[in-house]
């Protein structure tokens, strides 16, 4: 935030164009929350229409922050690396809850399974500041608490039961129209889409934790 003073935020902010160590500690960082998210972009049909399920299926774009911190987060981990190993490409969202969420992630298909990258499931990783608030957040979905592992669920709408319950690590910046469209596919009685919609791809835009590696 852009001040002329200790604590004069107002409307003002600035854009670094290299490192700025003598601000730190001494101006806020705008959206902080974004440290601590996958920005995800979908590519796909906008709207349902007349289209078929299988025309919906589209892209993934995630890009993600690379502030330190982040690094130690094992959703970052697990969802980057299951990202480039291309163990989303051809997975189905399974579960569809019209005004609720959409759910995928399952490489089976079948909603029952869901394998982090170590083969097992890894700790919930809860943030009191990130809240199911408006649609397009993207959770880690489990069938408990410290249950996570491949699937995932963007909501359709706010969800405050959720609120301290499930890992929240994303967010739709472009594309919710097709997350929408999806919303509109037909169901049967389990929620489940009565024709295939197939994420056809995913391609990491920034990948800080392999950066670093480097």
């Amino acid at each position: 935030m852009a001040t002329n003073g200790p604590n004069k935020n107002g409307s003002q902010f600035f854009i670094t164009l290299d490192k700025a160590p003598l601000f730190c500690d001494a101006a806020p960082v705008a959206c902080e929350v974004r440290e601590d998210l996958v920005e995800v972009g979908v590519e796909g049909c906008p709207v349902a229409g007349e289209k078929t399920a299988e025309e919906i299926s589209g892209k993934m774009k995630p890009n993600v922050g690379s502030d330190e911190r982040s690094f130690r987060l094992g959703w970052r981990k697990n969802f980057l690396a299951l990202c480039a190993s291309r163990a989303y490409d051809g997975t189905k969202f399974h579960r569809v809850v019209a005004g609720y969420l959409v759910q995928g992630g399952d490489r089976s298909g079948s909603g029952k399974r869901s394998e982090s990258i170590w083969g097992g499931k890894f700790a919930d990783e809860i943030t009191e500041w990130l809240k199911f608030d408006k649609k397009g957040i993207l959770g880690m979905a489990t069938n408990g608490p410290n249950k996570n592992g491949s699937q995932f669920f963007i909501t359709l709408d706010k969800a405050p039961h959720l609120n301290q319950t499930c890992t929240i690590f994303g967010r739709v910046i472009w594309g919710m129209d097709t997350v929408e469209a999806i919303a509109q596919v037909p169901v049967d009685k389990h929620h489940r889409p009565q024709k295939d919609v197939i994420i056809e791809s995913v391609t990491i835009h920034a990948n800080p934790i392999a950066d670093a590696a480097k």
